[in-house]
């Protein structure tokens, strides 16, 4: 069993992931050129997804279902809510990446949209289907179903889809569930490698985005001869420098002289502290 604030966190951090692109999709509204229809198609697509997903938090705080003690990690809709998060991850990261943390008009006016109209339309459709799997859980039938396991409720859906009596518009809704529920293992995979992906692009730039060598050169130059010569006499230095310790920590408050002091190391492994 998946514990109850688990559960409620999950929904509540999808929510918050749909409403963080919601704001940088109005953004695009405003600066991308050249594909405006499809932003706000894609936007228009997630916000939706953002109300439904406020009112199935509200609904799951309200715990009419006891939700807290029949809503296993195994349940489709605990499942759809983690592919759902990867998704909307994913795209915020590509999105973010192209922003560039800059809020200035010109940067704005710059941006690029970083998927083709066929991309696009793909992840709408995905939106859409996550969209109506959680309306769908706002019923206390609808949610019932969606507690049991992916293959029950394919099973179930189906069932429902070859009816008789079923109208054309309860059969595309039930469409988009089943291509939301039935297991995809390697596409929620593939979103995964391209989110870890992202992750440890924007990793490396950041620890990329200063050259140490520049500051370590200017604060050789101000430091006078022989100073600090006391540290390469420490004991943690020299077991350091022998390979016993496999860190050396300066550590100090700003303007302490940590740098200053480890300019003394020979320059091969010689870092500027801040």
């Amino acid at each position: 069993m998946a514990d109850p604030v688990s559960i409620l966190g999950t929904v509540v951090g999808v929510t918050s992931l749909a409403i963080q692109l919601t704001q940088i999709l109005h953004e695009y509204c405003d600066g991308v050129s050249g594909h405006k229809d499809d932003v706000e198609y894609l936007l228009t697509n997630t916000e939706q997804l953002k109300e439904v997903l406020v009112r199935l938090e509200d609904f799951i705080r309200k715990d009419s279902l006891k939700l807290s003690q029949s809503f296993p990690a195994t349940s489709t809709l605990y499942l759809t809510n983690t592919r759902c998060n990867l998704r909307l991850t994913s795209l915020l990261a590509h999105l973010q990446n192209h922003v560039q943390g800059s809020k200035t008009r010109q940067a704005i006016t710059a941006l690029k949209w970083p998927w083709k109209t066929r991309e696009m339309q793909n992840i709408s459709a995905e939106l859409r289907g996550y969209t109506q799997t959680f309306h769908y859980a706002l019923t206390l039938d609808g949610c019932e179903l969606l507690l049991k396991s992916s293959s029950e409720v394919t099973q179930t859906l189906q069932i429902s889809l070859h009816s008789a009596t079923i109208t054309d518009q309860n059969a595309i809704n039930i469409g988009l569930i089943l291509s939301t529920v039935t297991p995809l293992s390697e596409a929620t995979l593939a979103i995964e490698r391209g989110v870890q992906k992202l992750v440890d692009e924007n990793f490396l730039k950041w620890l990329g985005a200063t050259d140490p060598s520049a500051r370590h050169q200017m604060i050789k130059k101000k430091r006078s001869p022989n100073t600090g010569q006391w540290i390469f006499h420490h004991t943690r230095y020299e077991r350091w420098e022998a390979g016993a310790l496999p860190i050396l920590w300066a550590q100090g408050i700003p303007g302490a002289g940590k740098s200053v002091l480890m300019c003394g190391v020979p320059s091969i492994l010689s870092l500027p502290f801040s």
